[in-house]
């Protein structure tokens, strides 16, 4: 017999996943992304003719973008030229070592119940020492890799 706590919680979970996934989307030709950053972030924008340009945001017009080029100052870029507008992501090392050490605690504990599933006491001792194995190399790992990965976040990409 199926459990309705079960069912219902892999529901909610799915729902926030998909909400999840809607939210981080970005629909091509809307300017709502570009529009939420504050004055002097820095981001990149991609002519259509291929060029990169490293600046930063200075604001928003509903045809066209202001930045301000190091150097050469503040100049608007049409939107009509500009392929897609990026900028780098803020993120916490500290949420991937959380990640890492709650998957690696899972592992540990998994592996001790696989390895002792007849023997409730001995399981009980090794949960001990798997679990803050599992959970410290999963912390380690989760760190360096959220520290390893730089990524940009797409805000406005042309239609």
């Amino acid at each position: 017999m199926r459990n309705p706590g079960t069912s219902r919680l892999t529901l909610l979970a799915c729902l926030l996943f998909g909400v999840a996934i809607v939210q981080a989307a970005v629909v091509p030709g809307r300017w709502e992304k570009v529009a939420s950053l504050e004055r002097g972030t820095p981001v990149s924008v991609v002519l259509k003719s291929g060029a990169r340009l490293p600046v930063y945001f200075e604001g928003l017009d509903a045809e066209a973008v202001r930045i301000r080029v190091p150097g050469e100052g503040e100049r608007q870029i049409p939107k009509i030229e500009i392929q897609q507008i990026t900028a780098g992501k803020k993120d916490s090392n500290w949420n991937g070592a959380a990640i890492g050490a709650g998957v690696g605690l899972a592992a540990g504990l998994i592996i001790s119940a696989v390895q002792y599933s007849d023997d409730q006491e001995s399981r009980a001792i090794v949960n001990l020492v798997y679990a803050p194995i599992g959970a410290v190399s999963g912390l380690v790992a989760g760190y360096v890799a959220d520290r390893l990965h730089e990524e940009e976040d797409l805000l406005y990409a042309a239609p």
